[in-house]
């Protein structure tokens, strides 16, 4: 997303609108990063359309203002306001937007975790859809958009209740990690980047072998620990990668999977059940992974829709025409073996 960021800043005709809502955001702070981001003069045409719409309770209306006048908001008051009456405030964002010189794109990172957190606050279900609603609707007025997150969205629809049909038009994208040929040109370009003069493909192997993925981030940052240690042989950079590499991902990655597991609740013994079987296997039949998720006691639709969960997760990639599945990255594999 940063890099599509960064291309599209470069031609004059679009505006870029990134909005990190990791953590717990309150509607009043996504409120206020949107029109902070905001071309200035569309802001200010917003919040002075926002100030006009009728049937606004006072209390919004002075909430309003106060953006106006660059003072923050009134706390938890003024988050149940902007959520109770979003469908009306994003009508008018929806439609200043339009009007901009520029086309502003949207980019919303860590969006389930967003609409988790507010019904974790309180918000209702019924609120939480209302807000999707109105995400879809910008995006059917032709407003560009991209949602991510460490998360499924479906997932957190599923576990919520949340109407499904607010997603259906988003075009799912997977990163893949880097196939190994490509890992070795950038792995090649990284070291002439640090002027190691001494790299070579063997050394190129021991990364790919030894780091937890083939991700871009993951091989930069084994390069950094690699040039720091002066690693030239394959053993050397098979040691380096041991050390304060593999424990920033058991801090970062391996914590994050974790944690999403826990996301699954009552089904989370079923999930470790199909990983741990999955692991015993690798691959392993998707019907098989069914039958001993059904030693949990948990009904066939219901593993359906886990397994459906798992791989929108990134748990777990499933072939359509083999049916086979497999750990979606080596990296899950590696954090599942680590702590089963």
């Amino acid at each position: 997303m940063k890099e599509t960021k960064r291309l599209l800043s470069e031609d004059n005709k679009f505006h870029v609108i990134e909005l990190n809502l990791e953590g717990r955001v309150s509607m009043t702070a996504f409120v206020t990063r949107l029109l902070k981001q905001l071309p200035e003069q569309t802001g200010k045409s917003l919040l002075q359309r926002w100030t006009q719409l009728p049937f606004l309770p006072e209390a919004l209306t002075e909430a309003i203002k106060r953006f106006s006048d660059g003072k923050a908001g009134g706390g938890k008051a003024d988050d149940s306001l902007f959520m109770e009456f979003w469908a009306q405030l994003a009508e008018a964002v929806e439609k200043q937007v339009l009007e901009s010189d520029k086309t502003i794109v949207f980019f919303f990172d860590e969006l389930p975790y967003f609409c988790d957190n507010q019904i974790e606050a309180g918000v209702t279900p019924d609120t939480i859809d209302t807000f999707l609603a109105t995400l879809r609707r910008w995006r059917q007025a032709g407003i560009p958009m991209a949602i991510a997150g460490s998360i499924g969205i479906r997932e957190i629809a599923r576990q919520h209740g949340l109407e499904m049909d607010h997603l259906n038009d988003l075009v799912s994208v997977t990163i893949p990690p880097l196939e190994d040929d490509d890992a070795k040109d950038m792995l090649r370009a990284l070291a002439a980047g640090f002027e190691l003069d001494w790299w070579s493909d063997e050394l190129a192997d021991a990364v790919i072998a030894t780091t937890a993925d083939t991700f871009p981030s993951f091989l930069q940052r084994a390069m950094i620990e690699i040039e720091s240690e002066d690693a030239r042989t394959p053993e050397a950079v098979a040691a380096a990668l041991k050390g304060t590499y593999r424990r920033e991902f058991e801090i970062s990655f391996f914590e994050q999977f974790s944690k999403r597991l826990k996301h699954y609740g009552d089904e989370e013994p079923t999930a470790r059940k199909i990983l741990s079987t999955l692991a015993a296997r690798n691959p392993c039949d998707v019907g098989a992974l069914a039958e001993a998720a059904k030693e949990t006691g948990m009904d066939d639709d219901a593993i359906q829709n886990l397994l459906i969960a798992l791989e929108q997760d990134a748990f777990i990639a499933t072939d359509p025409e083999t049916r086979e599945a497999v750990f979606a990255y080596k990296v899950v594999e590696t954090w599942w073996r680590s702590r089963p």
